[in-house]
């Protein structure tokens, strides 16, 4: 299925914000489907039919947090994004823990709402299948190989920073908690490292940066994600 003919469902009892979100994905070419509350969405099965759900926090009886973290059991590939009037850190971090995949606060803008659904879309499969290489832009990663290729050319990585690198590419798209990237750390190094020097070592020998169309964004004290930048 092509990305511009993706079916979102949206979890949303405000009519206005449904019309809202339903007239910018009409715009660009989704299918948008709309549901009001969490009890409607599962009674349906609507989340085992679309692509992508948006969910707001705020619903009558279910709470957007908790139909997320419900689905999250069941299904741990579907892409998961809020969309939400609650903007305290605490929330985001919550929602985030829940097992959504992205948290946007309202009021929604357009291209930002748009980038962050085409990033969802176009990630690569979770969890990749066993002996697959992952391949994202020019870079290649093959599971048997302990090293990372950018345009058919190894790059040299220490130990710790090809597996936090490993997280990254494997996860693209997806936030990786700070818990995991710390537990990596302190399985394959003999001495403590930090996390965030050892993201900046990454920019430098991989070229995650803007100028190279990638970064990794913190996402609040959740973890990191890297991502296209236009993301």
């Amino acid at each position: 299925m092509s990305v511009d003919a993706a079916h979102i469902v949206l979890l949303e009892d405000d009519p206005a914000q449904t019309l809202w979100v339903q007239q910018i994905l009409g715009g660009a070419r989704y299918r948008c489907s709309a549901v009001p509350s969490g009890e409607s969405l599962l009674a349906a099965g609507l989340h085992r039919q679309c692509a992508l759900l948006l969910v707001d926090w705020e619903l009558p009886g279910m709470s957007g947090r908790d139909v997320v973290e419900y689905i999250r059991r069941d299904d741990p590939a579907l892409p998961l994004m809020f969309v939400t009037s609650r903007s305290l850190e605490e929330d985001i971090i919550s929602g985030l823990a829940a097992g959504a995949d992205d948290y946007l606060v309202k009021p929604i803008r357009p291209t930002v709402l748009l980038a962050r659904i085409a990033a969802l879309l176009t990630r690569p499969p979770f969890p990749p299948p066993a002996g697959t290489p992952i391949e994202v832009d020019g870079y290649r990663l093959q599971p048997e190989q302990p090293y990372i290729t950018l345009h058919g050319t190894a790059v040299d990585l220490d130990r710790v920073e090809y597996e936090v690198a490993r997280l990254l590419l494997s996860n693209f798209g997806r936030i990786v908690p700070r818990a995991t990237f710390e537990a990596t750390i302190a399985m394959y190094s003999p001495r403590p490292v930090g996390l965030e020097s050892c993201l900046s070592a990454l920019r430098s020998k991989l070229g995650f940066r803007p100028q190279n169309g990638l970064r990794i964004s913190p996402v609040f004290s959740h973890g990191y994600r890297l991502e296209h930048f236009s993301a």
